[in-house]
């Protein structure tokens, strides 16, 4: 993982006593709506989104890493990571286990703000993600890492580049049919995963 000399990584901490203040505070080190520097390029990845993000921290729905330039306002990057499972069939694992769910963790928001796209930032959070996987896993069972991907070229090249398969390859092949096209495509989002054996095999051989 990047060395993170000059940034931070800054977590939505969820304190049971005193849950208000301890967001306020966050927010204000990220800048609140009329200070604080981010734009992905996407009205749903942006500012709103951090504003209502609120309830689902007190819900225990999700946690959220903010990734920010010490001592400064810019925003460059931020991930929220929730527990999920996704419904086996053997196209994407091929086991003969019986099991009908499998245990993942999603990855339900990552964006990076614009001027600080392509200094591998993205891949910093990727990487964060896929180590709170693997800590997870020691613990109780996460196999599977996912993420409902925009469905644009740039984005689904991004993932595939880590390794990250389409949940469902009919609906994935489609999808990129129709972008190679330069068509829209009908959904806004294609699910994907990756497999966290993956990286165990590679680390423990």
């Amino acid at each position: 993982m990047r060395d993170f000399c000059n940034i931070t990584i800054k977590r939505f901490l969820r304190n049971e006593e005193d849950l208000e203040q301890e967001l306020v505070e966050v927010l204000e080190i990220i800048g609140l709506p009329e200070n604080y520097d981010f734009d992905s390029g996407k009205k749903d990845l942006g500012g709103l989104w951090f504003k209502e993000s609120k309830s689902f921290l007190k819900e225990d729905y999700c946690r959220i890493y903010i990734l920010k330039e010490e001592n400064s306002s810019n925003i460059i990057g931020y991930i929220s990571i929730s527990c999920c499972h996704v419904e086996f069939h053997k196209d994407f694992i091929d086991t003969d286990i019986k099991i009908r769910y499998i245990p993942s963790l999603l990855i339900g928001k990552l964006a990076i703000d614009k001027k600080f796209r392509r200094q591998y930032f993205g891949t910093d959070l990727l990487k964060f993600a896929t180590h709170i996987g693997l800590e997870i896993s020691q613990q109780v069972g996460c196999r599977l890492l996912i993420v409902d991907v925009l469905t644009n070229t740039q984005s689904i090249s991004f993932y595939k580049k880590f390794k990250f398969d389409y949940v469902f390859e009919s609906i994935g092949k489609s999808v990129e049919d129709t972008l190679n096209k330069n068509q829209k495509c009908e959904r806004d989002t294609i699910k994907m995963y990756f497999d966290l054996s993956n990286v165990k095999k590679t680390t423990n051989p």
